[in-house]
């Protein structure tokens, strides 16, 4: 398929002169749509930090050399693959838009390979959310991990969305909570967006599915066999709540019930699913950012169903809004931010080996991001290349979004 080099800029929701704080109030088993949500300050816990407190560090959208990326795959170089890997960063193609709090995610058919940007918001500079997009760009993945130039697909969101959770299954992607823009105000989502791949590879359909049990910002999300699990996030302060629903034949979850509730609140964190069990890692547990250390592991009934959650270890620093990857026995940290005084946004790229009893220590990866950002929770690993769009920058102007993109080589250890 030939990718088009023209920029095309999407639709954009325009909410002016105001900045978006979190609702509050989830009333237990409520079906209905999210209240409006508040507009009044910028709440910290969405800023990520004091714009004027970040501006020392100095940070703006740096460009890099477009040095080669070497062709041979790391596992044919390197025996222990992720486990041990470096890596190395080139500038991928800017987006036709700046974002930040949407989703990303690679995909391949028989016809080839994409990046997908989906969703998301521009952000003012106390954190807050100026215009929400429904619009999704694609980017062919060529042989050598390189992007092509971000195209909008014909398809958009039945409405426009971030700071959502999302997951996927096989050939279908989920999009949970968040928020929205009904044209008059910003409001919380409690609703569930599918989207299908068709050929392309493109995105063939986005649904709406309907209302989950309540509506919440920040959460993650993971599949557990046929079961979408949403887990904790922020519905005001943050909350301890996990709600789950089986996956209908039409491909909607269906039936929401109340899932096991975490040991203590958290939000902005980071999930995973390995052999079977969801890990959370990172994020905070109240409007202050108080850090939650303690890396959580489901525990399971004799079913093979989440029950609980139990201690697997410690995150010692404790990063918020980092994306998670699972590969060769590891778990990797990516981004995000850290501190709850003189918060700061994070370039580093950490790793810990995944043990019988949880984790391992987290060391870092060799070859940092090119810059510091936050509010990218997804960086997919993609045949031996990690992909970072946009995000939440500090620059001269401070807290803003940008349109920048990465493309990470995994290579072997430096000699």
């Amino acid at each position: 398929m030939a990718w088009g080099s023209r920029p095309v800029m999407g639709r954009r929701w325009v909410i002016c002169g105001c900045a978006l704080a979190l609702w509050t109030g989830c009333d237990d088993g409520d079906s209905q749509p999210a209240p409006p949500v508040t507009i009044a300050d910028a709440a910290p816990m969405d800023a990520g930090a004091d714009a004027a407190a970040l501006l020392d560090v100095g940070l703006t959208d740096a460009a890099l050399p477009d040095a080669d990326l070497p062709d041979a795959a790391l596992d044919a170089q390197v025996g222990c693959g992720a486990a041990c890997a470096e890596l190395r960063w080139i500038n991928g193609p800017p987006l036709p838009r700046v974002s930040d709090h949407h989703s990303t995610l690679a995909h391949r058919d028989d016809t080839g390979a994409a990046l997908f940007v989906v969703g998301g918001i521009e952000t003012t500079d106390r954190g807050s959310a100026s215009q929400v997009y429904d619009t999704i760009e694609r980017a062919g993945i060529e042989a050598d991990g390189r992007l092509s130039a971000f195209e909008t697909e014909a398809v958009r969101l039945p409405f426009p969305l971030g700071f959502q959770g999302q997951t996927r299954i096989g050939d279908r992607y989920y999009l949970t909570g968040g928020v929205t823009f009904d044209g008059e105000s910003i409001r919380g989502s409690s609703n569930t967006v599918m989207l299908e791949f068709g050929p392309g590879p493109a995105i063939a359909r986005a649904i709406d599915c309907g209302p989950m049990l309540y509506g919440v910002l920040h959460p993650t999300a993971e599949m557990l066999g046929d079961w979408l699990y949403v887990i904790g996030g922020s519905a005001g302060p943050p909350i301890d709540r996990v709600q789950r629903a089986r996956i209908g034949e039409d491909g909607c979850p269906v039936d929401w019930e109340e899932g096991p509730r975490l040991p203590q609140t958290r939000s902005h964190h980071a999930s995973a699913v390995i052999d079977g069990q969801i890990y959370l890692l990172g994020g905070f547990g109240d409007q202050n950012q108080v850090e939650r250390g303690t890396i959580l592991r489901s525990t399971l009934d004799a079913a093979g169903v989440p029950d609980g959650w139990e201690d697997v270890g410690t995150l010692d620093p404790v990063p918020w809004t980092a994306s998670a990857i699972v590969a060769d026995g590891t778990v990797w940290l990516v981004g995000g931010g850290e501190g709850n005084v003189l918060p700061r946004f994070l370039d580093t790229v950490q790793r810990a080996p995944i043990l019988a009893d949880g984790l391992g220590d987290f060391e870092p990866v060799p070859g940092n991001l090119p810059f510091a950002r936050s509010h990218v929770h997804q960086t997919p690993l993609f045949e031996g290349h990690i992909y970072t769009a946009g995000g939440r920058i500090i620059g001269d102007a401070g807290l803003t979004s940008t349109a920048q993109t990465s493309i990470g080589r995994l290579v072997p250890p430096a000699e």
